[in-house]
This record gives structure tokens, sequence and C-alpha cells, in this order.
């Protein structure tokens, strides 16, 4: 297993004053291996030396520690880049604060506290919110027509699937080798011939697979089988053949979440995705009909 080995910082800065009980603005960046990256109207950007916030008063005014990561920064942005292309920065609906989020998520499996994004989570219609956009741009900000698809809770699951994926490709790696082995047990390279060693005999990778779960106390995991932190493996799903219909109650795996939340089918379209509303109200999502058996169920009771 490849060892956690970048370490990963979240850096911090006011950009706007003090006001008791209105909203914060804040610039943050994500730091991997003391590189900075940062989202901005340039796309995804890095740099060295915390470069984004040197022009902000006491910048960086924050460095926190999030951990660390077998995730390299060039990896990193090699998948969040088509998510956050140059030319759709938006100062309230798609900034640097939602890149952060979605980096940590990425790197670390975890969130950006929720302060960082105080001014976006207000939303653009609330006078209160528009008028700090509105000082913190010197009155020239204006909707970004390429950020008002941008959903941060759609880029979330889909990097959550992603993981999921990448997990499942390990596993499968892992049972190819261990097939290979079971095929091939015992064969050494000898002058160019392959020949059966007797001390190979008594191997069993089974053995030592158990004796490293228990001894780490885990569980071994049925391939297939649904966990608390997943569902089954998406290799092993079979075809989308459960029908949904607009107004239906159902459970959606959420990877933001970590797992299954109550939600109603808001549309059904033509090519079988489905778009759910979740309980709370405040996040949707698409999910395309091919993983719908995966990821959606009837709600029971």
């Amino acid at each position: 297993m490849q060892m956690a080995q970048h370490r990963v910082q979240l850096a911090a800065t006011p950009i706007s004053p003090f006001i008791p009980k209105a909203p914060r603005a804040y610039h943050t960046s994500v730091i991997v291996d003391a590189v900075e990256y940062f989202f901005c109207r340039r796309g995804v950007v890095s740099a060295r030396n915390f470069q984004s916030h040197q022009h902000l008063p006491n910048g960086p005014d924050n460095i926190l520690d999030i951990g660390y990561s077998n995730i390299s920064g060039p990896e990193m942005v090699k998948v969040m880049r088509p998510y956050f292309r140059e030319g759709t920065y938006d100062l309230l609906r798609k900034n640097c604060n939602s890149f952060s989020d979605c980096a940590l998520f990425y790197l670390c499996g975890k969130r950006a506290d929720s302060k960082y994004s105080e001014l976006e989570q207000i939303g653009s219609s609330a006078d209160q919110s528009m008028g700090l956009v509105r000082m913190l741009s010197l009155g020239e900000y204006g909707p970004n027509p390429r950020a008002l698809t941008f959903n941060i809770d759609n880029v979330l699951d889909e990097l959550g699937r992603g993981m999921q994926e990448n997990k499942e490709n390990v596993v499968q790696d892992f049972n190819a080798a261990q097939r290979a082995k079971e095929k091939n047990i015992g064969l050494v390279q000898d002058m160019g011939e392959y020949v059966c060693s007797p001390k190979a005999h008594n191997f069993k990778l089974d053995n030592i697979v158990d004796a490293q779960g228990h001894a780490q106390g885990r569980r071994p995991t049925l391939l297939g089988a649904e966990t608390a932190h997943g569902p089954p493996p998406i290799s092993h799903r079979g075809p989308a053949n459960h029908a949904f219909s607009m107004g239906q109650r159902v459970k959606v795996f959420s990877y933001m979440h970590k797992g299954w939340v109550g939600a109603t089918v808001k549309y059904v379209q033509p090519d079988g995705t489905i778009t759910v509303l979740y309980d709370s109200g405040e996040h949707q999502k698409d999910v395309p009909g091919k993983e719908i058996a995966n990821v959606v169920r009837r709600h029971e009771g």
C-alpha cells in the first residue's frame, strides 16, 4: 500500500474588514509539499512562497496543517482542472474557496471550514452579501455566465465516485495478482528458466492478509457487499434497470456525506439520468442512468 507522503496545508487570509454579524470574505489556497495551488481567472495556478496572499495585509494570515496524502500536487491539479477551467471564475459562485474545498476533499477526504465560504453560502440574492461583494470588487462585480451551472456538491460527489473507483482498481489489481500467484505459485526464475520452489508450497497470501487485518483491528470485507463507507464496487453493479418516477422518495449514496441520505426524484430525463433533491432542500445532484443501480435505491418506510 502506498504511503501518504505529501504534506497538505491550507492558507487563509481575510479580504474584508471585520463587521459584527456580517459574513467575512477570505482568500484561500492549498499547499502540497510547499507548492501553493489556487484558483483565479486564469484557472488553477501554482506558485511558491504563498504568492497569492502576498498582496493582502498580513497574508497569509493563517496556515493550517491538514494532513498527508498519497496524491501529489500535480496529480491533484490534473483531476481538478476540468472543473476549474480558465475563464470560469466567479467572485461569488465559483472562487478560490470552492477550489480549496474540493482539493482538500480529493487529497485528504476533508472539507475546508465553512467559515471560509460564508459569503458564498448566503447566496447572491441576499442584499447583505451582494453589498459586500460590490465593495470587494469596487462595484464591478457581475455574474460570470460560465459559472452559473457550477454546483460544488455535484463536483464533490463526482470526486468521491472517482476515489471509490480508484480503490476498486487497487482491489482488482490485488485480485489479479492473487490469481496469478495461485496459477504460478512457487515459480522462481533460475538461469532464464522457471522452476518450482519447494519453499513456496506452504505460502498462502490469504493468511498474510488476514493477519494484517487482525493486527490493525480491521474486519475482512467481501467484494460486492455494501459497507458503511460506500455502495458495492462499481465494477460489480448490474444494469440500471430500476425505474424511478418524479416525486418518488429514494435514498442516494452521497460521498460528501459518506453515507445514504434521503431524497426525492425531481426530474427524469430521456437518457435515463435522474435529478434528486436531498431532504435538506439545500442540495441536488444528477445521477446518470448507468450509475443509478449503484447509488440510488427505493426509500423503505
